[in-house]
């Protein structure tokens, strides 16, 4: 009995892995959303953070080098539409955010927008994360006070490069935050949760 327990248990999961699995294809027509020909957006575009909404695909995504946080959005992921007000979120005015601002992750809670957005100081070469938030998703968005809420600083620990946001949840009145923190760039990052 307990062979043929073992025997359909293998069988189950064999089946379970092979079958259950999601197989992506790649793409092959190109990038899906370019760099603008003239404006802040000209340099190369990295997709930051998409998700569904009102049966929109949103993404926000920043230019670098250039400075800001853009927003687009689709219906079928493939055709994109630029806001025409990007972009959405900009440097400073705040030393820690300063030099550089990337989307980390958005979600909507209570009718209601938060971002949580990674910010880069050049002369101190390090990231730390704030939050934003706005009524709808292109905004506008304001910058929270209390910014950075994520920091790269802790007496009780070694020096870090930074800590970056990549995932933002919001439950029951409660928050998630999932985020890398690194020490150097040549060195393994870690995911934390917050």
């Amino acid at each position: 009995m307990r062979k043929l327990l073992v025997v359909v248990l293998g069988i189950f999961l064999f089946v379970a892995v092979t079958f259950g699995q999601t197989h992506w294809a790649a793409y092959t027509d190109g990038p899906v959303l370019e760099p603008s020909i003239a404006g802040w957006d000209n340099t190369a575009i990295i997709g930051d953070y998409a998700m569904w909404y009102q049966d929109t695909l949103r993404m926000w995504y920043h230019d670098w080098p250039n400075d800001g946080i853009g927003y687009a959005w689709s219906l079928d992921g493939i055709n994109w539409t630029k806001f025409a007000g990007n972009p959405v979120i900009v440097q400073g005015p705040e030393l820690w955010d300063n030099s550089f601002v990337a989307a980390g992750a958005v979600v909507e809670a209570d009718g209601e927008f938060i971002m949580a957005y990674n910010g880069w100081l050049n002369t101190t070469d390090a990231w730390q994360t704030g939050i934003a938030t706005a009524p709808h998703p292109w905004g506008p968005w304001t910058k929270i006070t209390e910014n950075p809420v994520l920091t790269s600083e802790d007496p009780d620990e070694d020096p870090v490069i930074g800590v970056r946001a990549f995932g933002l949840e919001y439950e029951s009145g409660e928050y998630q935050m999932w985020y890398e923190w690194f020490a150097t760039y040549d060195t393994p990052g870690h995911v934390c949760y917050g």
